[in-house]
């Protein structure tokens, strides 16, 4: 769980060193001075925060964000196909594994398989 409204009050309230922040909270230094710049960038001081809940200060300050919407791999079925017979995990030779991410899916990288000159969708 984020500890953003210790962290904030810490700082605002307490002038705090981020170092000091984050042994006493037991976060990384780098989450308490994340935090400490989105608070300044959306422009929150402390008895803004104060009147907050953590859930509101948290779309606050990272907005909403949307859920990965994916096919889960089914396990069971690969599990059982690798163990065909002539089934390998390896990649032909040539063959490159390349994540393809774009703005509409920042948070759901794309995996395509590529070949050197020609891109395929199924492998036979």
């Amino acid at each position: 769980m984020r500890k953003l409204k210790d962290a904030l009050r810490l700082k605002l309230v307490g002038e705090q060193s981020h170092q000091q922040i984050a042994t006493a909270l037991g976060i990384a230094k780098g989450s308490v001075t994340k935090y400490c710049a989105l608070a300044a960038t959306v422009g929150l001081d402390w008895s803004a925060i104060d009147a907050m809940s953590e859930t509101d200060l948290e779309h606050r300050l990272f907005g909403s964000s949307k859920a990965c919407t994916f096919a889960r791999p089914d396990y069971g079925r690969m599990h059982q196909e690798l163990r065909r017979k002539g089934v390998t995990v390896m990649l032909p030779p040539g063959v490159r594994l390349v994540v393809a991410s774009n703005s509409s899916m920042a948070n759901c990288p794309a995996t395509t398989f590529h070949d050197q000159n020609t891109a395929f969708t199924s492998l036979p």
